[in-house]
């Protein structure tokens, strides 16, 4: 009788020990996924701040080239220039201001 008892606490001892062991290894699984998750997530957030910032930049570069067009800006000899209405007043000090010619996009 005493070995029997002897061998059921042993077997008690080994199936509380796996049990013990068991939720250890489940717990270390929820951290892993847990913390998986959240890097996951993490990066999707970059991901999206850096599309929102692509997206802002590409609007900015379209209404840009709508205001190029808009003034009839174009490259004389590798440097920027704009048609001007020659017949409009001028402003300024000096009369270094001249309304832009908007005809020619109407056209």
């Amino acid at each position: 009788m005493g070995a029997l008892d002897q061998g059921l606490a042993k077997a008690r001892a080994s199936l509380s020990r796996q049990i013990t062991l068991g939720y250890f290894a489940i717990m270390g699984a929820m951290l892993l996924a847990v913390g998986g998750g959240g890097v996951v997530l993490w990066m999707e957030k970059q991901a999206y701040e850096d599309a929102r910032a692509r997206t802002a930049a590409a609007n900015v570069s379209a209404d840009t080239a709508a205001a190029f067009a808009q003034v009839n800006m174009t490259s004389c000899g590798g440097r920027p220039c704009v048609k001007l209405d020659t017949k409009s007043p001028r402003w300024g000090d000096k009369g270094q201001y001249v309304l832009v010619d908007t005809k020619a996009l109407a056209k």
